[in-house]
């Protein structure tokens, strides 16, 4: 399993290193996220067992990484917006690489592209008001149940029973208009000083975490994997508010890649070849780990 997650981790920074040219040839802003910042403080690199790359982005610069990636992104590359892969049903973008393979179950009804990834969250201004904060909130739950178009895992009682609701009554055009609303409102507190920040996509607790907004005002460079990629300056009260003493290494029986929505892994071929096989199967698939 260790050579595996050492060739996935060379296919992530393959991705990690198109995003960083893209953004340093664009003088767009990005920042080493989660894991991935703990990665680069922690162990200036990857976290020895971690499968993933996580990158957030200040929401102008986020936008202005998808208008560009139009023309200038490289021929291996692909990025998963709802714009290029609307199947996806994704709420953040994801930088796939061409010709490799990662299908995860709650995806595999899904006929998108299936390939290794790494993932970009938006960074938006949170109004100081209570009031419009919990509205944006609210927005984001919204956009992410309707471009998913399914009830979220893992939720039940009023959460499921609303969410079963709210796609059965807003079908077509009349959920794509509600979709562009709450979108537009989460992004609609860009042009105000506001003290905090928040990323709007993911899990309920990523949505609703606060981070003050100067963690992301300026950009420091740090060592992951033999070369310099950014961090947010305010990298130390991000990683404590997320994980508090993140440079104290996990409990053994913690440690090690969390693979358990994987159905394939294939770094070296096209997902392509397992349509109908592992994903768009009818009756859906869901399996154990299946390597190369």
């Amino acid at each position: 399993m260790f050579e595996e997650i050492k060739e996935l981790q060379a296919k992530e920074l393959l991705l990690l290193k198109e995003l960083r040219r893209i953004c340093e040839a664009n003088n767009i802003t990005y920042f080493l996220a989660f894991g991935s910042l703990i990665g680069a403080v922690r162990h200036h690199g990857f976290i020895p067992w971690d499968d993933d790359v996580d990158v957030c982005m200040n929401y102008p610069d986020y936008i202005r990484f998808k208008e560009v990636c139009k023309t200038q992104l490289g021929s291996d590359f692909f990025l998963q917006t709802d714009e290029t892969d609307p199947n996806a049903g994704l709420s953040y973008y994801k930088l796939r690489l061409n010709n490799t393979t990662l299908i995860v179950d709650y995806l595999a009804d899904r006929d998108m592209h299936h390939g290794r990834n790494i993932d970009i969250y938006p960074v938006y201004n949170v109004p100081d008001n209570g009031i419009e904060r919990r509205l944006q909130l609210y927005a984001s739950a919204v956009y992410m149940l309707f471009e998913a178009g399914k009830v979220p895992e893992n939720h039940g009682g009023i959460v499921a029973a609303g969410s079963k609701l709210l796609l059965k009554l807003f079908r077509g055009k009349a959920r794509t208009s509600i979709k562009r609303r709450c979108y537009k409102y989460m992004a609609r507190f860009e042009d105000r000083q506001t003290k905090s920040k928040a990323m709007l996509f993911g899990n309920i607790n990523v949505c609703k975490q606060l981070y003050p907004s100067k963690i992301f005002s300026k950009v420091k460079k740090m060592q992951f994997e033999g070369e310099e990629y950014s961090v947010p300056i305010g990298y130390d009260a991000c990683l404590k508010i997320d994980y508090g003493d993140y440079m104290k290494m996990p409990p053994v029986e913690e440690q090690g890649v969390k693979l358990e929505h994987i159905v394939k892994i294939n770094p070296n071929e096209s997902y392509k070849k397992y349509k109908g096989i592992l994903y768009c199967v009818k009756g859906g698939v869901r399996g154990t780990v299946k390597s190369k």
